[in-house]
Order: structure tokens, then sequence, then C-alpha cells
């Protein structure tokens, strides 16, 4: 089992948006941690909680071709997830 982390700033006010991919038996789980107005961003703590989300409820999941380079799709997916929490 692999795991890859992101962290971001999603809005102009600095608060960050944590994104963890989980690959196991080629197939990529997804969790995200953001951050509101009023926390500190701790990045061990938003690995924690993206990676909890990721293994219990992921809000995304596809099988990955073996041949594939893993991180090469997370960092594709973290972009089209980062896009849809900054809308």
């Amino acid at each position: 089992m692999k795991t890859y982390f992101t962290h971001a700033f999603y809005d102009i006010k600095g608060r960050r948006l944590t994104i963890c991919g989980i690959v196991n038996h080629n197939r990529m789980s997804f969790g995200v941690a953001a951050c509101s107005k009023k926390d500190r961003f701790v990045k061990r703590i938003g690995r924690n909680i993206a990676y909890g989300r990721a293994m219990k409820k992921p809000i995304w999941s596809f099988i990955i071709p073996s041949d594939e380079n893993f991180g090469k799709y997370f960092i594709k997916t973290a972009k089209t997830i980062y896009t849809r929490y900054v809308q």
C-alpha cells in the first residue's frame, strides 16, 4: 500500500487543503481535509484527517492499470479535487 499527500492553499485568505491518495492493489482512493478560517493549519492533523477519510469513506476511488505511475495519477486527480474546492 502506498500513500501520497499534497497540501495547497484554496483561497486568498490562506485556508489550506490536504489531499490524501492511497493505492492498494491498483485501486486509488482519495480523502480530503480542509481548514476553516478559524483553524491553524497543522500538516500532521490534515494528513491524519485526510488519510482516515480516504480509508473509511473516500470521496473518489478508481482502478489504475498496474503499469502506470501512481504518483502521476495522484497529482492529476489531486489537481481536479483542488479545482472543485476552489469553485
